[in-house]
């Protein structure tokens, strides 16, 4: 009977490795090198389960028998320290497996910009760099199985890319300030959960529309924003918080979708909407220390005054701080651009105090009002931590 070793790689005695029985030295794995702690760069054997490579870097450039076949490496348990480069389209597994970068420098360097698929089974690869501990080149794809981490001690990030899809990871990161633990242009997330301790958990920049989809994560920052966010994307079913800063914040907002999303600020404003875009947030909570929303500057840019340039607020719930207020909207700067705040059918703990300044009155900002006050409201919802 046939049983699954992993994605793509399929052997009728996969299993015996694992379970410690004795492997055939003549089974033929064909487009499969393995890589063990007890392995030998000198004599292994591509295709061989009985002669492993000792190192993952001497696996991944081991020639291919037929070029057009997507080759896989199997990393069996135990530690490993090097900086893996992969520049061909290929399968890294690693099962059981501990990779740390060597000399201070990245774990996995995915030079190959035609795809690529990193799998994680109950695996951990880190790094102590400024350099991130996965770099990956356009469209690769990371999957977790199991308690499946990926870290950076140093001051880089821990997973750099555009275009990637990352699924079923804890990642964590103790970078700098400008270090996120995730920076993604046009990127993918699903079950993902991230922290950081001195820079945003994630930072997104959009550029195809196509490609900024987060789905069913956790983004948490300890000293900076939970979220920072350039020119929108789309989050569903995600969470994003900051102890010390805002939850959700960046600028230029042309595509931002939320829905179904939580987003806190333990000791700030909950979302910090800059600049141009038509944000619109569905069904999603929003619960800040201070403001729920902060702006000092919403514009179009050069557009003339128009209903459709709006920030929509539908199905949404609002937990203002004890001196914070619901909306903190500065209209002054780019008041002639005709911005509109649109809430219907939310919950608001206190009732909106539109504080602005300049010569439009700032109410003629908001339409289609339609929201339930709950004077001093308590706030039933929480931050949930996700990991496993």
């Amino acid at each position: 009977m046939k049983k699954n070793l992993s994605p793509n790689v399929v052997d009728d005695d996969s299993n015996l490795l694992y379970k410690g029985l004795p492997v055939s030295t003549i089974m033929d794995y064909k487009e499969v090198t393995f890589v063990s702690v007890n392995g030998n760069d000198t004599t292994a054997l591509r295709g061989r389960i009985d002669r492993p490579f000792r190192t993952i870097a001497a696996a991944v450039r081991a020639p291919y028998i037929d070029t057009y076949k997507i080759h896989s490496v199997i990393v069996l348990s135990g530690e490993y320290q090097e900086t893996v480069k992969i520049n061909r389209n290929m399968t890294l597994c690693l099962q059981g497996a501990n990779l740390k970068g060597a000399n201070n420098g990245p774990a996995i360097v995915y030079e190959y910009g035609g795809g690529g698929t990193i799998y994680l089974e109950h695996s951990y690869v880190g790094a102590n760099s400024t350099d991130p501990a996965i770099a990956l080149a356009e469209g690769v794809k990371v999957y977790g199985r199991g308690k499946s981490l990926v870290y950076n001690e140093g001051t880089g990030i821990a997973i750099y890319g555009s275009a990637n899809w990352l699924e079923s990871l804890i990642i964590a990161n103790n970078g700098a300030a400008d270090k996120p633990a995730i920076h993604l242009i046009d990127g993918q997330t699903r079950n993902v959960y991230v922290s950081s301790t001195n820079g945003p958990a994630l930072w997104q920049r959009r550029i195809n529309i196509a490609h900024s989809l987060f789905e069913d994560s956790s983004f948490y920052s300890e000293n900076r924003l939970g979220v920072y966010c350039e020119g929108g994307g789309f989050f569903r079913r995600c969470q994003m918080r900051s102890k010390t800063s805002y939850g959700l914040g960046g600028g230029y907002f042309s595509t931002l979708q939320m829905d179904n999303c939580k987003v806190f600020s333990d000791t700030s404003h909950a979302v910090l909407l800059v600049g141009e875009g038509n944000p619109d947030f569905r069904n999603t909570i929003f619960v800040g220390a201070l403001d729920c929303i902060y702006s000092y500057e919403l514009t179009l840019g050069h557009h003339e005054p128009s209903k459709n340039n709006y920030v929509r607020f539908d199905n949404c719930e609002f937990y203002a701080g004890p001196t914070g207020k619901i909306f903190n909207i500065d209209f002054s700067i780019h008041d002639w651009v005709g911005k509109r705040i649109m809430t219907t059918n939310s919950r608001m703990n206190k009732a909106p105090v539109y504080n602005a300044t300049g010569y439009t009155n700032p109410k003629s900002r908001f339409s289609e009002m339609s929201n339930m006050v709950l004077q001093d409201m308590a706030c039933p919802h929480e931050w949930i931590d996700y990991r496993r």
